[in-house]
Protein backbone atom coordinates (compact mmCIF):
# COMPACT_ATOMS: atom_id res chain seq x y z
CA UNK A 1 0.00 0.00 0.00
CA UNK A 2 1.47 3.28 -1.70
CA UNK A 3 1.18 5.66 1.79
CA UNK A 4 1.86 9.30 1.50
CA UNK A 5 2.00 11.08 4.87
CA UNK A 6 1.07 15.14 5.62
CA UNK A 7 1.76 15.73 9.19
CA UNK A 8 1.24 19.37 9.93
CA UNK A 9 1.96 20.49 13.72
CA UNK A 10 0.26 23.42 15.93
CA UNK A 11 -1.64 25.55 13.93
CA UNK A 12 -0.17 25.70 10.07
CA UNK A 13 -2.88 26.85 7.36
CA UNK A 14 -4.21 24.36 5.45
CA UNK A 15 -3.62 25.72 1.42
CA UNK A 16 -6.75 25.99 -0.99
CA UNK A 17 -4.15 24.63 -3.41
CA UNK A 18 -2.98 21.61 -2.64
CA UNK A 19 -3.08 18.91 -5.08
CA UNK A 20 -3.39 15.51 -4.22
CA UNK A 21 -2.05 12.47 -6.09
CA UNK A 22 -3.74 9.17 -6.64
CA UNK A 23 -1.32 6.08 -6.80
CA UNK A 24 -1.85 2.96 -9.54
CA UNK A 25 -2.35 -0.43 -8.68
CA UNK A 26 -1.69 -3.14 -11.01
CA UNK A 27 -4.63 -3.38 -12.55
CA UNK A 28 -3.96 0.01 -13.82
CA UNK A 29 -7.21 1.63 -11.92
CA UNK A 30 -6.32 4.95 -9.86
CA UNK A 31 -6.66 4.12 -5.62
CA UNK A 32 -6.73 7.63 -3.44
CA UNK A 33 -3.36 8.19 -1.63
CA UNK A 34 -4.03 7.68 2.44
CA UNK A 35 -3.93 11.72 4.04
CA UNK A 36 -3.06 11.94 7.67
CA UNK A 37 -3.19 15.87 8.98
CA UNK A 38 -2.22 15.83 12.08
CA UNK A 39 -2.47 18.53 14.74
CA UNK A 40 -1.52 18.98 18.65
CA UNK A 41 -1.40 21.89 20.74
CA UNK A 42 2.27 22.76 22.11
CA UNK A 43 3.87 19.82 20.39
CA UNK A 44 7.43 21.27 20.35
CA UNK A 45 8.17 19.15 23.29
CA UNK A 46 8.96 15.77 20.58
CA UNK A 47 12.07 14.18 19.91
CA UNK A 48 11.76 14.75 16.61
CA UNK A 49 12.66 18.78 17.43
CA UNK A 50 15.36 17.68 19.73
CA UNK A 51 14.04 16.86 22.81
CA UNK A 52 15.62 14.68 24.67
CA UNK A 53 13.89 13.76 27.64
CA UNK A 54 10.70 12.88 25.37
CA UNK A 55 10.81 9.72 23.65
CA UNK A 56 8.05 9.92 20.39
CA UNK A 57 9.40 7.22 17.62
CA UNK A 58 6.04 6.96 16.10
CA UNK A 59 5.66 10.91 15.45
CA UNK A 60 9.62 10.58 14.75
CA UNK A 61 8.98 8.24 12.16
CA UNK A 62 5.84 10.45 10.51
CA UNK A 63 7.99 13.37 10.58
CA UNK A 64 10.86 11.93 9.01
CA UNK A 65 8.70 9.81 6.49
CA UNK A 66 7.16 13.46 5.60
CA UNK A 67 7.01 17.13 6.76
CA UNK A 68 7.95 18.59 9.59
CA UNK A 69 7.74 21.88 9.93
CA UNK A 70 10.52 23.95 11.96
CA UNK A 71 8.32 27.59 12.15
CA UNK A 72 4.47 27.64 12.05
CA UNK A 73 2.01 31.00 12.81
CA UNK A 74 -1.80 30.93 13.74
CA UNK A 75 -4.24 33.53 12.42
CA UNK A 76 -6.00 33.35 15.16
CA UNK A 77 -4.68 33.10 19.17
CA UNK A 78 -7.64 30.99 20.01
CA UNK A 79 -7.57 26.90 18.94
CA UNK A 80 -11.20 26.57 17.88
CA UNK A 81 -11.13 29.88 14.99
CA UNK A 82 -7.09 28.01 14.18
CA UNK A 83 -8.48 24.80 13.60
CA UNK A 84 -11.53 26.41 11.62
CA UNK A 85 -9.03 28.24 9.50
CA UNK A 86 -7.37 24.93 8.96
CA UNK A 87 -10.18 23.02 7.70
CA UNK A 88 -11.37 25.39 5.54
CA UNK A 89 -8.37 27.30 4.25
CA UNK A 90 -9.71 30.60 5.07
CA UNK A 91 -8.22 33.37 6.97
CA UNK A 92 -9.40 34.20 10.18
CA UNK A 93 -11.44 37.39 9.13
CA UNK A 94 -13.16 35.80 6.58
CA UNK A 95 -14.76 33.07 8.83
CA UNK A 96 -17.86 34.62 10.28
CA UNK A 97 -18.86 33.19 13.55
CA UNK A 98 -16.22 30.42 13.30
CA UNK A 99 -14.11 33.56 14.43
CA UNK A 100 -15.00 33.09 17.96
CA UNK A 101 -14.05 30.24 20.48
CA UNK A 102 -17.40 29.22 21.20
CA UNK A 103 -19.05 29.15 17.65
CA UNK A 104 -21.79 27.85 14.94
CA UNK A 105 -20.04 26.98 12.03
CA UNK A 106 -21.30 28.44 9.07
CA UNK A 107 -23.23 26.06 7.10
CA UNK A 108 -22.43 27.87 3.77
CA UNK A 109 -18.56 26.97 4.50
CA UNK A 110 -17.25 23.57 3.24
CA UNK A 111 -14.48 21.44 5.64
CA UNK A 112 -12.16 19.84 3.33
CA UNK A 113 -12.94 17.06 5.59
CA UNK A 114 -16.27 16.86 4.02
CA UNK A 115 -15.25 17.55 0.55
CA UNK A 116 -12.63 14.48 0.91
CA UNK A 117 -15.70 12.34 2.71
CA UNK A 118 -18.02 13.47 -0.76
CA UNK A 119 -14.72 11.73 -2.89
CA UNK A 120 -15.12 8.49 -1.45
CA UNK A 121 -12.38 8.55 1.45
CA UNK A 122 -12.84 7.74 4.88
CA UNK A 123 -12.75 10.70 7.24
CA UNK A 124 -12.70 10.68 10.37
CA UNK A 125 -11.00 12.36 14.22
CA UNK A 126 -9.47 11.88 17.43
CA UNK A 127 -9.65 14.16 20.45
CA UNK A 128 -11.83 17.50 19.70
CA UNK A 129 -12.12 17.46 15.88
CA UNK A 130 -13.35 20.99 15.27
CA UNK A 131 -15.23 22.08 18.53
CA UNK A 132 -15.97 23.67 20.61
CA UNK A 133 -18.90 25.08 18.93
CA UNK A 134 -21.88 24.20 17.05
CA UNK A 135 -21.91 22.75 13.37
CA UNK A 136 -24.97 21.98 11.18
CA UNK A 137 -26.07 22.71 7.62
CA UNK A 138 -28.99 24.86 6.74
CA UNK A 139 -31.44 22.50 7.77
CA UNK A 140 -30.18 22.45 11.22
CA UNK A 141 -29.02 18.87 11.03
CA UNK A 142 -25.74 17.93 12.87
CA UNK A 143 -22.61 18.02 10.06
CA UNK A 144 -19.53 15.89 10.48
CA UNK A 145 -16.76 18.99 9.38
CA UNK A 146 -13.72 16.61 10.72
CA UNK A 147 -15.30 13.22 9.95
CA UNK A 148 -16.85 10.65 11.99
CA UNK A 149 -15.34 10.52 16.18
CA UNK A 150 -12.43 7.71 15.93
CA UNK A 151 -11.90 8.08 19.73
CA UNK A 152 -12.63 4.57 20.71
CA UNK A 153 -10.49 3.01 18.14
CA UNK A 154 -7.14 1.94 19.21
CA UNK A 155 -4.24 0.11 18.34
CA UNK A 156 -1.78 -2.60 19.55
CA UNK A 157 1.28 -0.67 20.40
CA UNK A 158 3.06 -3.34 22.11
CA UNK A 159 4.68 -4.64 18.54
CA UNK A 160 6.84 -1.18 18.03
CA UNK A 161 8.57 -2.28 15.27
CA UNK A 162 5.44 -1.30 13.10
CA UNK A 163 5.15 2.02 14.57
Amino acid sequence: MNIKLLPAISCVLWSNSMTIHATTTKEGEQKPVNILFCIADDAGHMSAYGTPWVHTPAFDRVAHEGLLFENAYTCNSKSAPSRAAIITGRNSWQLKEACNHWAEFPADFKSYPEALAENGYNVGYTGKGWGPGIANNSQGKKREITGKAWNKKKIDTSDQTNL
